[in-house]
């Protein structure tokens, strides 16, 4: 993911000024330069931590989340990161699916 970054001065154009902030996955953005004299850059996205973990890898199960690597996920769209709790909260809810 990469985020927009406008120069934000008076000479910052609405096209620029709407999309400065904004985060984009990668292969999805507006095209950069916006227009002609077009001051804007990227910067590389700070990752969010998921905030609902089950919503966020529905269709994963625990066992593909631990196996697969970073990249993998990232093809599922999944924009968004797990700490360990949230680890063991999927490892958790897999078990209680299991003993069911």
């Amino acid at each position: 993911r990469v985020k927009w970054m406008a120069v934000g001065d008076e000479r910052m154009c609405p096209v620029c000024g709407g999309l400065d902030g904004k985060e984009f996955n990668i292969d999805n953005m507006p095209p950069i330069p916006a227009h002609p004299a077009c001051r804007c850059t990227t910067v590389a996205a700070r990752a969010r931590v998921c905030k609902d973990t089950l919503k966020a890898y529905s269709d994963l199960n625990i066992e593909t989340i631990l196996t697969i690597p970073l990249t993998a996920v990232a093809d599922k769209n999944v924009d968004c990161i797990l700490v360990p709790e949230q680890i063991e909260e999927l490892a958790k809810h897999a078990k209680q699916e299991k003993s069911q």
